[in-house]
């Protein structure tokens, strides 16, 4: 159940003017219904992030290292796709799982992860 209150009237106290009194219901229905299940729903998904670890800046995740066997322009040469797949899919691996595991709050590293992930998506 939603209520709103008329906007102040700040010209005059006249007529018409702002008072707490006056408050009209929006709306019911579905709304209502939604609105009641918007708790619930809020508390369950509080509850999940309350589990994970929070990370405020990108130096707070840990590191993952990837042993290159191959000089790294060798990567991209024909021969060699199979261990750039490989190197992609531990990468892919491994970002996948902090996304799941790390509430993480600095927007610029979820858009470079979710980069990554995009451009790391191979056949």
């Amino acid at each position: 159940m939603k209520f709103s209150f008329p906007k102040p009237n700040v010209q005059h106290a006249g007529h018409g003017a702002w008072h707490p009194r006056r408050i009209r219901r929006v709306s019911s229905g579905r709304g209502a219904v939604l609105g009641a299940l918007a708790l619930p729903l809020a508390l369950i998904g509080s509850t999940a992030l309350a589990a994970k670890t929070v990370i405020e800046k990108k130096d707070d995740l840990p590191r993952h290292n990837y042993e290159l066997t191959l000089p790294v322009t060798a990567y991209y040469e024909a021969d060699n796709r199979e261990e750039l797949i490989g190197l992609a899919r531990a990468l892919r691996r491994d970002i996948e799982a902090d996304l799941e595991a790390f509430d993480i709050r600095d927007d610029n590293t979820v858009q470079s992860f979710y980069a990554i992930l995009g451009s790391a998506t191979l056949p």
